[in-house]
């Protein structure tokens, strides 16, 4: 379970960091627009497509910003509660050498 949650906290803080991915996007399709338009005779229809491509990546981004962070705040606090569990249960001694049979006792620290 522990792990999973290590998985689902790690995809929330690469969607999270999302507008990053976004401008990344963004400036590759630049630069190939700019490619394009250093050209002798730019190709328009090619232009276009790359300044789609800009906008479409850099909105993707931005959606994904919000998303990344409900996963991430979700999963660290799933994440936080299953640990605090883990060391609850280590913590309760099974057996009692004084009272074996019976409940379980907290070892006290």
């Amino acid at each position: 379970m522990k792990r999973n949650l290590t998985i689902c906290l790690i995809i929330g803080i690469i969607l999270a960091l999302g507008p990053i991915w976004g401008i990344i996007g963004r400036v590759v399709a630049m630069i190939l627009c700019f490619i394009n338009l250093s050209q002798s005779t730019p190709d328009v229809e090619s232009l276009a497509m790359n300044i789609t491509l800009s906008l479409y990546v850099t909105v993707i981004g931005f959606i994904a910003c919000p998303i990344g962070i409900t996963i991430a705040v979700i999963s660290g606090i799933k994440l936080s509660k299953a640990s605090k569990m883990s060391s609850l249960s280590q913590s309760i001694s099974m057996s009692n050498p004084s009272n074996p049979g019976l409940r379980p006792t907290r070892s006290r620290e």
